[in-house]
């Protein structure tokens, strides 16, 4: 009996005959497959920048008024248009969709449009950013008279 006859008549060689060709048809079909996907890299990634609105001495929220975002500096994405929200009862504010970048922040009372708050914020680190506002009302600041030179 030859080699070949040998192997052909062995119990197991139709066993690991259909293995082998199972294995190779799933090569074939997953790759395949794999062809149909199209593989894209990742946009930049896109943070949030939140906090709470209160009043310095009460710490009481400051509900229902407007707070701006504004793009002043570029760390990496591109220039995106002011973003505007309100707070809501509990003083929450939430901006998605920033990109890493600094900030300028405005808080408004919208009927008056009085701008209650402005600062720089950034947003440096791969994360969202708290940003919690206090305002001090300006009647309880010791605000000297003016000393300006004439």
């Amino acid at each position: 009996m030859s080699y070949r006859q040998d192997l052909q008549s062995h119990p197991f060689s139709s066993f690991f005959t259909s293995i082998i060709a199972g294995f190779v048809s799933l090569l074939v079909l997953s790759c395949g497959e794999k062809q149909d996907h199209l593989i894209s890299a990742p946009a930049h990634p896109l943070y949030k920048m939140y906090g709470t609105v209160t009043e310095d001495s009460t710490l009481l929220p400051y509900s229902d008024v407007q707070v701006d975002v504004i793009m002043t500096e570029l760390y990496q994405g591109e220039f995106l248009d002011p973003r505007r929200t309100y707070t809501d009862s509990t003083g929450y504010y939430e901006v998605n969709d920033l990109y890493r970048a600094r900030y300028t922040v405005l808080v408004k009372d919208p009927p008056a449009t009085d701008t209650l708050f402005i600062a720089e914020a950034g947003i440096i680190k791969y994360e969202d950013k708290q940003f919690d506002i206090i305002i001090v009302p300006l009647d309880t600041l010791d605000v000297p008279p003016d000393t300006t030179l004439k």
